[in-house]
């Protein structure tokens, strides 16, 4: 089982974006260019070249220019099969995602082969309202294989106690569920494919191989928490909403937030 301790309070509020160095590159071992600048010793891939930057103009499906959010879109070169990314610069100073206590494990995607265009953004804005990561968020249009589903799994007994999971709801753009949670207290949770750790499992850190964890505290007993994945901000968070049951005109408005 894949599960990391994650000690970290949630800002609830949005500040402006930050501003870091870069330029990014969309590094892995789904795009292995011959001859690219950058290109790591011995033909393993995760180099970096114009194939593989990320631009934040508003052109390449990254928001508008200059708000903090860098895209790309980058053309795969290798078989079809589960692979490897990180959102990082030329020299490594900054990759993303990287689990302070496992920098070199990565996150994954899945192609049906060479010429399929992947689809990632690098969000550095500080986002509120219990979305985890707080900052720094990578996702890809590509994070699951084909008809995949996905369910949470955690520590609450509610939700396996991590043995076994909770299936979730696709709605919009991600995946959610109204969960009602016995006992007040800490927990930590995951989304991950029904049934498996072994093909992709998501947390604070994305779907890292290695990842940490999601949090919340819950105030009262019997309360009802809805859990939510927007793969358009490759965030997670759960809200708690009150003791059960949760009036419908509240859960309406949260779903309707979360459509966007």
């Amino acid at each position: 089982m894949r599960c990391r301790p994650l000690l970290s309070a949630l800002v609830l509020l949005c500040l402006p974006a930050l501003s870091l160095a870069g330029p990014y590159y969309v590094r892995g071992n789904f795009y292995c260019h011959d001859g690219e600048t950058g290109s790591e010793p011995g033909g393993t891939c995760w180099g970096w070249d114009a194939g593989n930057e990320m631009f934040d103009d508003g052109l390449h499906g990254d928001g508008a220019a200059a708000d903090g959010v860098y895209g790309a879109y980058v053309v795969c070169d290798q078989p079809a099969g589960r692979l490897e990314w990180k959102v990082g610069t030329a020299d490594w100073s900054e990759a993303y995602p990287s689990p302070p206590f496992d920098a070199y494990s990565n996150a994954v995607l899945f192609t049906s082969g060479p010429g399929d265009v992947i689809h990632f953004t690098f969000d550095q804005r500080y986002l509120g309202l219990g979305w985890q990561p707080i900052f720094d968020a990578v996702q890809c249009d590509h994070a699951l294989p084909p008809g995949a589903a996905l369910e949470v799994i955690g520590s609450a007994a509610e939700i396996g106690s991590w043995t076994t999971g909770v299936p979730l709801q696709h709605a919009g753009v991600g995946w959610q569920k109204v969960i009602t949670i016995g006992t007040p207290g800490d927990y930590e949770f995951k989304f991950r494919v029904v049934g498996t750790w072994d093909v992709a499992a998501f947390g604070y850190d994305y779907n890292n191989t290695d990842g940490r964890n999601c949090t919340i505290t819950t105030q009262h007993a019997l309360t009802d928490v809805l859990f939510q994945m927007d793969e358009q901000l490759g965030r997670i968070r759960a809200i708690e909403l009150g003791p059960a049951p949760v009036q419908r005109t509240t859960l309406g408005q949260l779903k309707n937030a979360f459509r966007r």
